[in-house]
């Protein structure tokens, strides 16, 4: 076991508490993660979790040792889903931490400002971001613009420059 470095973070598909210590923390949090019939996709709440257990002095360990076999849904492999679910990531994030989230507007409005001067000019609206992609990365890029439109939307992005 070693601990998580700096930018990783433990999925809930293949992760374990000390009961005691989950105790301690609080638990998850109501406001995060999936609840229900799935319409919503929040998550971020092992990773919240887990900032609550390190504030307590707790250590968050990784092992490649430790196997889980995930079954995914097939309708989890499509592009609509995968813009569903990063969207829903941009809104998690926000609410769990919304000044941070904020500081990073500006780049989000200018990178989404050039994903869409980059589509064709029948494309240059909010179509752009829900149409399907042709490769891997333009599927990257165009995740990475509706992610940062979402912020600029729930931060309340305000373009004057142009």
């Amino acid at each position: 076991v070693r601990p998580l470095q700096p930018g990783e973070w433990v999925v809930g598909a293949n992760v374990s508490y000390r009961v005691a210590k989950l105790h301690q923390a609080g638990g998850f949090s109501p406001a995060l993660g999936r609840i229900g019939s799935g319409i919503s996709l929040m998550s971020n709440d092992e990773t919240e979790l887990a900032a609550r257990l390190e504030a307590l002095g707790g250590a968050i360990g990784y092992t490649p040792h430790a196997m889980v076999e995930h079954c995914i849904d097939p309708s989890r492999l499509s592009q609509e889903w995968m813009r569903r679910r990063i969207a829903w990531q941009a809104v998690s994030d926000f609410v769990r931490a919304p000044q941070e989230t904020r500081a990073e507007i500006d780049t989000h409005w200018h990178d989404l400002k050039i994903f869409l001067a980059h589509q064709p000019p029948h494309l240059r609206t909010m179509r752009a971001l829900a149409l399907p992609q042709g490769s891997a990365g333009d599927l990257h890029w165009q995740m990475s613009a509706v992610y940062g439109a979402v912020i600029c939307l729930l931060g309340g992005v305000a373009d004057s420059d142009d």
